[in-house]
């Protein structure tokens, strides 16, 4: 990885896991996901693809670091990794529908909400299990999850949909109505 791509993980890292000492616990399932690629078969989920992506301009506009430069990280042109997927949703989670003074910033609770959903909670570095991730992001993208959601992004348990037929953002909508 290069520098700047170095950089980027690390901010993206800290924006999904605000406590280092967390966040440390969980670096090797960070860096997985980071070399995952997010694919989507339903449409609309086309959406967090470009959300995710988008996620690297926000960056680069943050450590105001050129487009260009951003343009040149080591990604593969066109793709988006599991892990900007994630933080993307996260951050549009927490300033777009449950920002509130009150509670402080929730983001690394929307992104860990995603991990327990996929399962994937327990993955600290001491119990790091590449082929149970691999399984559990095959799960996600093929949607191959319970009806409910529970496998994939958000479970919502008392839902009358089967949300493996249901875009990313709506489960997301659903989940929020629910809590």
């Amino acid at each position: 990885m290069n520098e700047l791509r170095n950089l980027y993980f690390e901010w993206m890292a800290q924006v999904a896991i605000s406590d280092s000492r967390t966040r440390d616990d969980y670096l090797m399932l960070l860096e997985h996901l980071d070399n995952m690629d997010f694919t989507y078969s339903i449409p609309m989920d086309e959406n967090r693809f470009n959300d995710g992506q988008d996620l690297r301009y926000r960056f680069g506009y943050e450590y105001n670091i050129p487009k260009e430069d951003i343009d040149a990280m080591s990604y593969e042109k066109g793709s988006c990794s599991i892990l900007e997927m994630m933080v993307a949703l996260s951050l549009k989670i927490e300033e777009n529908f449950m920002s509130d003074p009150a509670y402080g910033n929730r983001i690394s609770n929307w992104f860990f909400e995603m991990l327990h959903s996929l399962k994937l909670d327990g993955m600290t570095n001491d119990r790091y299990d590449k082929c149970w991730i691999d399984h559990r992001i095959y799960v996600l993208l093929n949607h191959i999850y319970d009806p409910n959601g529970s496998g994939g992004l958000f479970t919502i348990p008392d839902t009358k949909q089967d949300l493996r037929y249901v875009d990313i953002w709506n489960q997301m909508s659903w989940y929020i109505n629910t809590i």
